[in-house]
């Protein structure tokens, strides 16, 4: 993996290059974005560069022994971390895949590289665990932390790491992505793809995802066209949604902000004052929605209240 393969976030690699030639490399890292932007691969360039012998040009050569072991996904010392469960990481769960080898020098490298994923889903007691050896950590040790939600992790292990924030990608930067990826371009999902490659790829083979936009577009009409709206009917289209409230619910605010544009492109007076306080009510609700599903709020209590307007409205 090179830092070439990555569109976009120069910042980031910039960063790892300066880093490596100045010998001011942090114990660890997190690395933060939202579903799809790519933590995973800046990770794995930035483990590639740090362990390549031949790395030239602030670029891993590709052709060296660690550069074919990465490659091919079997380099001793680079170590994937997952969640065995859907609750997340347990202290047994860290001592088990991280700490129990970690005395363990690198087999072959300069560095013994963990690669941490969905790092907010470890427990409290669990990151304590974690924090006593990113605290004092093996000089080859290094670690990222790849999260979509850093405020769920302590703020004692933000401190000791540095943070690293992916940043969304530009609607040129993804046609490109499109176009590596060997997909047509598709202006319509580049905006509901937020800035996340991941996500722009998803969408474009995603038949689900098209009946979820359609139904939500429709949901949205409803809502906005229909003063005395059924609020059990709109909560059932979420509802139909709720194992991926997130998405629901970033499908539902980018369509209507779309919708917004295009009001601003039409004549003045073409909009009802009424419709108008609809949309921007149920934009403000939807920050809070967003808000309380971070927070673990009940996703039906979520759904319920994102179409509670003020009265007259």
């Amino acid at each position: 993996m090179k830092f070439a393969e990555i569109i976009g976030q120069q910042e980031l690699k910039e960063y790892f290059r300066r880093a490596d030639a100045g010998e001011r490399l942090a114990h660890a890292y997190i690395v933060e974005g939202s579903r799809g932007s790519g933590k995973r691969m800046l990770a794995e360039a930035a483990a590639n560069f740090l362990l390549c012998r031949e790395a030239t040009g602030g670029e891993s050569c590709g052709r060296c022994r660690d550069c074919l072991q990465f490659a091919s996904g079997n380099h001793p010392d680079v170590i994937y971390v997952q969640p065995s469960k859907k609750t997340g990481y347990g202290v047994d769960d860290i001592r088990e895949m991280v700490l129990r080898e970690l005395e363990i020098r690198p087999y072959q490298s300069r560095y013994k590289i963990y690669i941490i994923e969905a790092a907010e889903s470890m427990t409290v007691p669990a990151q304590n665990v974690l924090l006593k050896t990113i605290e004092e950590p093996p000089a080859y040790a290094l670690f990222f932390l790849l999260t979509e939600n850093k405020d769920r992790l302590l703020e004692t292990v933000l401190s000791r790491c540095i943070r690293l924030q992916l940043q969304p990608l530009s609607p040129a930067e993804m046609r490109e992505f499109l176009k590596r990826h060997g997909r047509a371009e598709r202006e319509d999902l580049i905006a509901f793809a937020e800035g996340s490659p991941g996500r722009l790829l998803q969408l474009t083979d995603s038949e689900a995802f098209r009946d979820m936009k359609r139904d939500i577009e429709n949901l949205l009409d409803r809502f906005i066209k229909t003063p005395e709206h059924d609020i059990i009917e709109l909560t059932s289209v979420l509802e139909k949604y709720a194992e991926n409230l997130e998405e629901a619910l970033t499908t539902l605010q980018i369509a209507l902000t779309e919708r917004l544009r295009g009001i601003c492109r039409r004549p003045a007076g073409a909009a009802s004052a009424q419709s108008l306080n609809r949309y921007y009510f149920l934009a403000h609700n939807l920050l809070a929605a967003k808000r309380q599903l971070k927070a673990n709020v009940n996703k039906s209590l979520i759904i319920w209240s994102l179409f509670l307007l003020k009265e007259n409205i």
